[in-house]
C-alpha cells in the first residue's frame, strides 16, 4: 500500500500518516472480525477488576521493556558518533537499517507466539508450546545466520560499495537477534507464569 500511494500520489508526510492511520483502523476492524465472540458475555465485576489489573500490570512492564529495546537501540549509535566520528557511525547505521528487516519480523512472531502462549495454565501446557515453538524459533534462527553470509552483496546493491564495511556489523547484529529468535519461546513463558517484570 506504502508502494502504491509513492508511486500514484506522492508519499508525503500526510499521506503517510494516513496511511498508517487506516492501516490501524483496518487492523482493528479485521481483529474484531476474527476474534472469538465469547468476549460478549458478562464478567463478573471482581474477576473484571483482577482481569483489568493483570492487563495493566503486564501493559506497563511490556511498554518499558519495549522502551528500553528503543533507547538501548539507540545508545550504540550515540557513542559510536560520539568516539569514532560520522564515517564510522553512517557505516553502523547502514547496518543497523538493514538489521531492522530482522527485528521487524522477529517482533511480528514474538506478537503472535504472544496471544498464544498466555493461554498455557498447565505445566504439560507450558512443555507443549515449547516442543512446538522452538524447532520453528530454530530454522528462523538459523535463516537469519544464513543471510549474514549475503550482507556484502545486499548492502553493496542498497548502499552502494562505500557502504561495504557495514556488512561486518551487519553480520554481527543477524547473530545476535538469531539468539534473541531462540530464545523467544523460553522468554514468553515469564507471560503465563506472571513473572513479566523478570522478563522485562
Amino acid at each position: 500500500m506504502t508502494l502504491i500511494v509513492w508511486k500514484f500520489v506522492g508519499l508525503t508526510v500526510s499521506n503517510a500518516i494516513i496511511l498508517y492511520l487506516a492501516m490501524t483502523i483496518l487492523t482493528v476492524l479485521t481483529g474484531f472480525f476474527v476474534l472469538p465472540k465469547d468476549y460478549m458475555q458478562s464478567v463478573p465485576r471482581p474477576q473484571l477488576r483482577i482481569a483489568a489489573k493483570r492487563v495493566f500490570v503486564f501493559s506497563i512492564w511490556l511498554t518499558l521493556s519495549f522502551f528500553m529495546t528503543s533507547v538501548m537501540g539507540k545508545l550504540d549509535f550515540f557513542f559510536l558518533l560520539k568516539i569514532k566520528g560520522a564515517n564510522s557511525a553512517g557505516v553502523y547505521a547502514a547496518a543497523q537499517q538493514l538489521s531492522m528487516v530482522y527485528t521487524l519480523l522477529l517482533g511480528a512472531i514474538a506478537t503472535v507466539l504472544t496471544s498464544h502462549v498466555s493461554e498455557k495454565v498447565s505445566y504439560q501446557q507450558k512443555i507443549d508450546f515449547l516442543k512446538r515453538t522452538f524447532p520453528i524459533c530454530l530454522l528462523g534462527a538459523t535463516i537469519f545466520l544464513g543471510s549474514g553470509l549475503l550482507a556484502p552483496q545486499l548492502i553493496a546493491l542498497l548502499f552502494g560499495s562505500k557502504y561495504t564495511a557495514a556488512s561486518g556489523p551487519l553480520q554481527l547484529l543477524a547473530a545476535n537477534l538469531s539468539i534473541n529468535f531462540v530464545l523467544l519461546p523460553i522468554t514468553l513463558l515469564f507471560i503465563p507464569l506472571g513473572k513479566v517484570k523478570v522478563g522485562t
